[in-house]
């Protein structure tokens, strides 16, 4: 029986050290995990904090593109206002020019019928002392 005690003692101590062990090992991996969640927490709010401000910033980005599209079509349809004065200036010193030459070929009536389709309006001060000689 002696046997069967001492048996029972030894099984006892190694259970209870196996025990020990296993608490100590739990608790270390519980320290570890710990230490990793608060690493990750750390890490998350940093990440959150970057996708806020890439937001904000992309919020911005999309705010000045659309501000920047606006002044291009501004700009596009000033450009093509522009060109059709252009155009329109174009066309109205061809034709002073085109009568200039009848007026001085002595084709006035011709001359005055080239300038009928000019707007003196749109004409600098030497077209339009030009422009007043045919027309008068």
């Amino acid at each position: 029986m002696k046997k069967n005690t001492q048996f029972l003692w030894f099984y006892t101590i190694i259970l209870f050290s196996f025990a020990l062990i296993l608490i100590l090992f739990a608790g270390l991996t519980q320290q570890n995990y710990e230490e990793e969640l608060e690493t990750h927490k750390t890490a998350t709010v940093g990440m959150q904090k970057s996708v806020t401000e890439l937001t904000r910033v992309n919020t911005e980005l999309r705010e000045e593109n659309a501000r920047l599209k606006a002044d291009y079509e501004t700009v596009l349809a000033e450009a093509e206002q522009v060109k059709g004065e252009k155009e329109t200036l174009t066309a109205a010193n061809e034709k002073l020019f085109a009568a200039l030459k009848e007026y001085d070929k002595g084709n006035r009536k011709t001359a005055r019928e080239l300038l009928s389709e000019v707007d003196s309006s749109l004409l600098d001060e030497g077209q339009k002392y030009i422009y007043d000689k045919i027309m008068k």
